[in-house]
């Protein structure tokens, strides 16, 4: 079951775990529109050793498609720090 933490300083956020298989922690930061804003997560990596990946998400758009759903234009992703998708 997921953990959900609320912070109401900036905006309306809602953090929680989400349990993954191996090693792995993950967490999820949804915005006030229910949208995924944050995920990091905590894992080994043969060459870094134990590493944060960093993935958020911004600028939604309604798809083209015939589903009209929103996607994020803009996905930042960044491992132990450095940048390395964006």
């Amino acid at each position: 079951m997921p953990v959900l933490r609320r912070s109401w300083r900036e905006r309306i956020r809602s953090a929680f775990h989400c349990p993954a298989i191996g090693r792995h922690h993950d967490e999820v930061t949804l915005n006030a529109k229910n949208q995924v804003e944050r995920v990091e997560t905590r894992g080994e990596d043969p060459v870094l050793g134990d590493t944060v990946t960093e993935t958020t998400y911004s600028d939604y758009k309604t798809s083209a498609d015939r589903h009209r759903c929103l996607v994020p234009a803009h996905i930042v992703q960044k491992q132990g720090g450095f940048p390395v998708l964006d």
